[in-house]
C-alpha cells in the first residue's frame, strides 16, 4: 500500500471494502484458511526518523516537523546533514508486514507475527494495519517492497518469516497512485520474483493492481473490449 501524501482516501477505501473482499473469497474458494500481511512503499515509518513534510514556507512549520523528526525531508531539504541510520527494527525495514498503525502503536498482532491470519479478527486488525500513513517517501517503491515482502524477509529470522505457504495461492495487490520510477529492477526481475516464492507455479499466483494513470486528470479505467458491465 502506498504510503505517500496523496493516499488517504485510498487506504480508507481500501480499509472499508476489506471485509466484503473476504466474504467474496471466502465464497468463491471455499476456504477460510487466510494469512494477510499489509506492506507499504517505503523503509522509514511516520512519525518517525523519516518523513517527507510539505510546509508551503509557512513560517516555523518546517523548524517544528524537523525537531520532532530529525531525518524527515520538509518542502523538499533535509532537517539533518547527515543520512538517517540505517533501519534497526522490522518496522523500518522495506518489505516488512506492518505489525503498528501510523502512529508507532501496536496493532495487536501475535508477538513475533507480521501478518494475519485466520484465527485473527480479520477486519479488525486489518483496519489498523492498512492504514499506513500519508508521510512516507515521494519516490514510493512499490515493487522493491513487494520483491523483498515475499523473497528475503520470508527466510528464516526475517521478519516475514512463515507468511508464504507452498500450498497457498499467493495474492499480491498494489495499491498506488503513481508509477513505480524508483524499485531496483525492472518488470522482468519484479515477476520473477514472484514465481521465485511461489517455486514457478503460475496457477498458484493471483496479481492485482489497483493503480491510478498520472498521465489522466481523472484517472477512470475504460471498457475493456468485449466487457458489457
Amino acid at each position: 500500500v502506498d504510503n505517500s501524501g496523496s493516499m488517504s482516501d485510498e487506504q480508507a477505501n481500501l480499509v472499508a471494502s476489506f471485509a466484503g473482499f473476504v466474504d467474496t473469497i471466502e465464497n468463491a474458494t471455499m476456504t477460510d484458511d487466510f494469512r494477510v500481511m499489509v506492506v507499504d512503499t517505503d523503509d522509514y515509518r511516520a512519525p518517525g526518523e523519516g518523513g517527507y513534510y510539505q510546509c508551503n514556507q509557512e513560517p516555523g512549520c518546517c523548524d517544528m516537523a524537523c525537531a520532532i523528526y530529525p531525518y524527515a525531508i520538509c518542502d523538499g531539504t533535509p532537517c539533518s546533514p547527515t543520512p538517517p541510520p540505517p533501519p534497526v527494527t522490522c518496522e523500518d525495514t522495506l518489505g516488512a508486514g506492518k505489525a503498528e498503525n501510523q502512529y508507532g502503536f501496536s496493532c495487536g498482532l501475535e508477538p513475533g507475527r507480521r501478518y494475519l491470519d485466520s484465527s485473527d479478527d480479520l477486519s479488525g486488525l486489518f483496519s489498523c494495519i492498512a492504514q499506513v500513513g500519508i508521510n512516507g517517501e515521494g519516490d514510493e517503491r512499490p515493487m522493491e517492497a513487494m520483491m523483498q515482502a515475499i523473497g528475503v524477509e520470508t527466510l528464516p529470522g526475517g521478519c516475514n518469516d512463515g507468511f508464504v505457504r507452498d500450498d497457498a495461492v499467493l495474492v499480491v495487490t498494489v495499491i498506488t497512485d503513481e508509477e513505480d520510477n524508483n524499485s531496483a529492477g525492472d518488470p522482468t526481475s519484479w515477476r520473477n520474483a514472484v514465481l521465485n516464492a511461489k517455486l514457478n507455479n503460475e496457477a498458484g499466483i493471483v496479481v492485482l493492481g489497483l493503480i491510478g494513470d498520472p498521465e489522466q486528470p481523472n484517472p477512470i479505467c475504460g471498457t475493456l473490449s468485449g466487457d458489457t458491465g
